[in-house]
């Protein structure tokens, strides 16, 4: 037997699991989002930022606590994660542990601020935005 058909089992489990859950993306799609996606399955990345104001425009829920399948650029399962928190708060309150969370290599909120300042060039200090904590529970 090979390698891969000694593996093929766990790939099936996990893609079966994988289809009963809501998918769930990280940055935009294309080279950003596959960088990111690779910081999360490596466990690098364990927390997220997004617009609240996004959400609505999107008709899309806030996240809540609970699994969800991570899909890359081509909607394709590449690991299933457990939110464990979504909290609500103004850009300006966003805290160094969240920051240093993203695992994107800002090293304080300040600085978290001012990368994020370049991806969101209409947010002010008021913006809300929604954290996300989260840990990965199963790779194909």
């Amino acid at each position: 037997m090979n390698d891969d058909t000694a593996d093929r089992p766990d790939r099936d489990m996990f893609h079966s699991w994988a289809a009963q859950l809501p998918a769930t993306a990280i940055g935009h799609p294309g080279e950003q989002r596959a960088r990111l996606t690779e910081l999360v399955v490596a466990g690098i990345k364990t927390a997220t930022t997004s617009l609240l104001g996004d959400y609505a425009l999107e008709g899309e829920p806030v996240p809540s606590p609970g699994l969800y399948r991570l899909v890359d650029s081509d909607e394709q399962p590449v690991a299933i994660i457990e939110v464990t928190s979504v909290h609500v708060c103004r850009f300006v309150d966003v805290g160094d542990q969240h920051a240093h969370a993203e695992g994107e290599g800002d090293t304080d909120a300040a600085q978290w601020r001012e990368t994020h300042r370049r991806e969101w060039p209409t947010v002010d200090d008021d913006t809300e935005v929604v954290l996300e904590r989260f840990r990965v529970i199963a790779v194909p």
